[in-house]
């Protein structure tokens, strides 16, 4: 026996543990709380359900077994609904009823419904896709319960379909914020979206996003356009790092990609400029899949209200310049370069915590899919190179007209 006070004892010590760290920088008990929250790719085993079996001295047929079925739901948020209701991972339909003297036709097996957001897509185990779960109340069978007892199978019933699936989840979305750690991503995306996130340590720096965030910026007509805040990316994401960079996957439906730039550059580790943020940024993507490098893109310069916050704006515009004509002498040695330069259709300066430009960049985000995907020409006035539009800008701001209102 254990005495009561030994217990009382070892409960006072586990309460005075600090939480254990792993190798990574990830606090366990925030890790379990936060980052199983969300999950955009899971594998589960899913079973269809045995087809009951017949009687065959009165040709009684013996029920269906039911099908394992996927369906899209608007109101789920992510693939967590599974891990939690199917904590195993195997998903079963259930078994129809024999056929009995008194009831000779058997009952068919109920479907097991899964609710899944929009977005999905199921592969089976090789990696053929089922079907893409794009609009509410899309349907995707994943495994056909067995046919109940019949002549044909000499009244026996058959087994129900069983493979491994994989769902993957990808965001639909008209636009993505992109950008480092501590650029004013995510509070753009609170400001835009009046939404609210947390924020996740990893190695000593914030992620705000540490899955993605999925809202909508409102406009006074009713318009709505999606938006996804994505976890910050960092140089060798690639390569695991930070959170890594496989929620780029999101972009792939986007309409519109908005880059966030901190004016300073970034300063939480290993120091960087503005513009080596955004060729990382770039190389980022292109490592990932460079098709995503042919989608419309502006560049959001956030935190021009600090001091000397015109200054950097300046010198980030002058590097844009020489970037884009081939010129990278001023530019860190061992940053790994881009092979293929995005082309952006706009530079927006703004002050997230000012709320500065904020007004004129959701309506310039709406111009801009309007624009591209001729919804509605309201701006024709969309220079048809990059180097016009750094060029527009730096002569704006020689020449001060350049205004956050």
């Amino acid at each position: 026996m254990v005495s009561s006070g030994v217990v009382r004892k070892a409960l006072e010590q586990v309460r005075h543990i600090k939480p254990s760290t792993s190798r990574y920088g990830i606090k366990f008990n925030r890790m379990r709380n936060e980052t199983q929250q969300f999950i955009d790719n899971i594998r589960v085993r899913v079973c269809g359900g045995f087809g009951g079996n017949g009687y065959p001295s009165l040709k009684g047929i013996g029920g269906n077994g039911g099908s394992v079925i996927f369906t899209a739901d608007e109101s789920v948020q992510n693939l967590s609904v599974i891990k939690e209701k199917y904590p195993h991972l195997v998903i079963e339909a259930n078994s129809g009823k024999d056929s009995l003297r008194h009831w000779l036709v058997g009952e068919s097996g109920t479907d097991t419904i899964v609710p899944v957001p929009c977005g999905v897509k199921v592969y089976n185990e090789h990696a053929s896709p089922l079907g893409d779960l794009l609009n509410h109340d899309d349907k995707v069978v994943a495994a056909f319960g067995g046919i109940g007892g019949i002549a044909r199978n000499r009244y026996f019933g058959e087994p129900g379909q069983i493979q491994r699936v994989t769902l993957d989840y990808r965001a639909l979305a008209d636009v993505s914020l992109i950008g480092f750690p501590d650029a004013g991503k995510s509070l753009l995306y609170k400001k835009l979206t009046k939404s609210r996130i947390d924020g996740l340590w990893i190695k000593g720096q914030l992620f705000h996003t540490h899955g993605i965030n999925l809202s909508s910026i409102k406009f006074p007509d009713l318009r709505e356009i999606s938006c996804v805040d994505l976890p910050g990316l960092i140089e060798e994401s690639d390569r695991g790092k930070g959170v890594g960079n496989r929620f780029l996957k999101h972009i792939d439906r986007n309409r519109l990609l908005i880059f966030v730039v901190d004016v300073r550059g970034f300063h939480l580790g290993k120091r960087r400029k503005a513009i080596e943020t955004l060729l990382v940024l770039n190389q980022q993507i292109e490592s990932f899949d460079d098709r995503y490098l042919q989608k419309p893109a502006i560049i959001v310069v956030n935190k021009l209200d600090l001091e000397n916050g015109s200054l950097w704006y300046e010198d980030f515009l002058l590097d844009l310049k020489r970037v884009y004509d081939g010129d990278y002498e001023n530019l860190d040695p061992s940053l790994i370069k881009p092979r293929r330069l995005l082309q952006y259709q706009d530079i927006i300066p703004i002050s997230c915590i000012k709320e500065n430009n904020l007004d004129y960049l959701q309506e310039r985000i709406r111009e801009l899919i309007d624009f591209n995907y001729r919804l509605s020409l309201k701006n024709s006035e969309v220079p048809q190179s990059f180097s016009q539009i750094v060029d527009q800008k730096y002569n704006a701001l020689r020449t001060g007209a350049l205004q956050l209102t």
